[in-house]
């Protein structure tokens, strides 16, 4: 015979009342607790107090459009200056900072990092035999590889583009997780035309190349539309960047860091600038109503030949000397009076901005 258990004594009205009272209230805070988790979950790993995270390494790899020539801006300086204007922390490396005949950055604002790996003259052949070493020592988290220009002179499209792939698996080889900016390659007015087609080809196969690979971007210079790349605009000498042309490349090279998900922005770079060399006379010999005007650092902004300005208290321009191919220009002012002197710079096509003005008496 089966013996059933006692029965319990039913619970008053007033305790039932309390349980479900805090039935109800654990039911209202669960979700409130979990935020907290979740939040630390999204967020990821706190950095240790005291740290910020590191700049980006970006290594600029090319010939002498990348390199520059003393006396230049740099496209790599507008790059500089549009990631430094979104606050993007970055740095560039490289094994060298010079420019090609000399030193002379006309800017280096805003704490511009000059380092790079660019030598003017120089293609795949040139790079790929310093590319392990490059590497490993720069540790870049990105390359922007500006090369092909000089390669077009000797092999066709195909041979050159094999050159980027290799470029890119060697990379990958030591480290997977290095990003590529891939600078289309740009023409030149002073070369033959069957030079320029390969270059064209090498940008649409760049273009193919980036399309299956989410580490590589292309900058598009050449391909922009009505922004794109004219040597007859763009260079002072059909090959080589005016400032214009300079942020005409830099223009490519941030919005391809845009789409690689570096730049937070879309902002445009690409602008006219004109070439200030900034020169200014060291001292005038005044000879009677000639005057003549001793520039020393002429050759340091690669200038090709130099003419002097004589301006009047007014600002007017009163006497202009010939072009010289010299540290010493003459220019004859029409009677005596205070004057002023500014030196004028030009290289090809480029004819720079009148630098500082230098005061002369001449009684």
């Amino acid at each position: 015979m089966i013996t059933s258990r006692a029965a319990r004594p039913a619970p008053s009205v007033s305790a039932a009342l309390v349980m479900a009272a805090l039935a109800l209230l654990a039911v209202l805070l669960a979700p409130l607790a979990a935020v907290p988790a979740a939040a630390a979950e999204s967020a990821g790993p706190a950095a240790p107090a005291g740290r910020t995270a590191a700049p980006l390494r970006v290594m600029f790899v090319g010939d002498s459009i990348t390199q520059g020539r003393t006396g230049d801006t740099t496209y790599r300086y507008w790059v500089w200056r549009a990631l430094a204007q979104q606050s993007v922390p970055v740095t560039f490396v490289g094994p060298t900072t010079g420019l090609r005949g000399g030193d002379t950055y006309l800017r280096t604002d805003l704490g511009f990092a000059t380092a790079h790996a660019a030598a003017g003259g120089s293609g795949y052949a040139d790079h790929l035999p310093l590319l392990r070493k490059r590497v490993r020592t720069h540790r870049p988290d990105v390359i922007v590889l500006g090369l092909g220009f000089n390669d077009a002179r000797a092999h066709g499209a195909a041979q050159i583009l094999a050159d980027a792939r290799r470029y890119l698996r060697r990379t990958w080889r030591i480290d997977p997780r290095i990003r590529f900016v891939l600078n289309e390659v740009t023409t030149s007015s002073v070369t033959k035309q069957f030079t320029n087609n390969r270059r064209l080809a090498v940008t649409r196969g760049l273009r193919r190349l980036a399309a299956g690979e989410d580490r590589v971007e292309v900058a598009r210079i050449v391909s922009r539309g009505a922004r794109a790349w004219v040597p007859e605009v763009h260079t002072y000498d059909g090959t080589h960047p005016t400032p214009t042309g300079e942020t005409s490349i830099a223009h490519g090279v941030v919005r391809a860091l845009l789409r690689h998900g570096i730049v937070p922005e879309a902002r445009r770079v690409f602008t006219r600038r004109e070439w200030d060399p900034r020169l200014a006379a060291a001292d005038v010999a005044v000879d009677g109503l000639r005057l003549t005007a001793s520039v020393p650092t002429w050759r340091s902004v690669s200038a090709r030949d130099l003419q002097v300005l004589a301006l009047d208290p007014e600002g007017r321009t009163v006497a202009i000397s010939d072009w010289t191919a010299a540290a010493r220009v003459s220019v004859s002012v029409p009677g005596p009076g205070t004057y002023s002197l500014r030196v004028v710079a030009r290289r090809g096509t480029m004819t720079g901005v009148p630098g500082p003005a230098t005061p002369v008496q001449v009684d």
